[in-house]
Formats: C-alpha cells, structure tokens, sequence
C-alpha cells in the first residue's frame, strides 16, 4: 500500500487483536458458566457466576502468561496440550 498507511495499518491490527480479546475473555467466562450451571443441574446461571468465572478466566490466562515469560515454545505446548484435554470434556457438556 505504501509508507503513508503504517500506522493506520498498525492501528487497525491492534484494535482488531483487543477486540478479539475481549470476546474471547467474555466468552470463556459465559462457556464456564454454563459448564458449571449443567454440571450442578441448575435451571440458569447468575451474573455473578458470569462475573466470577470471566475473572477466573482473565487472571489464570495472565498467570499463563507471566509463568512462562521468556519460553513462549514451552507455553505454547503447555496451552495446546491443556486445549486438547480439556476440548473433550467442553463438547460432552454441550452434547448431554
């Protein structure tokens, strides 16, 4: 495109990747809630339940993060092995 449209491209990436972010923080929050709502047989999750495991969620993803600081080979192992265990017991959920 040329040099003139840098930092418009650099912009548009950036506010593409905080909005992927924040989806995802949002919707492994509402997945876990509806994970724990279906294993506890309730009728409906609450906010708060929302709230909580969005936390959850946000500050393990950050220990992550930090835990693993300078080996992003060994995180990237640690999330996709996690990821491959843990896919099963998410789809049985959503199927019973």
């Amino acid at each position: 495109i040329g040099e003139w449209s840098r930092l418009l491209v650099a912009f548009i990436a950036f506010a593409c990747m905080v909005g992927t972010t924040l989806t995802l923080l949002d919707g492994y929050g509402r997945v876990n809630a509806e994970n724990v709502r279906l294993l506890s047989k309730s009728k409906q999750y609450s906010n708060c339940s929302v709230v909580f495991w969005t936390c959850w969620s946000d500050f393990s993803g950050l220990a992550v993060i930090l835990w693993f600081n300078s080996a992003l080979a060994e995180m990237l192992r640690f999330v996709m092995i996690s990821a491959f265990l843990i896919a099963p017991v998410i789809a049985w959920l959503n199927y019973s």
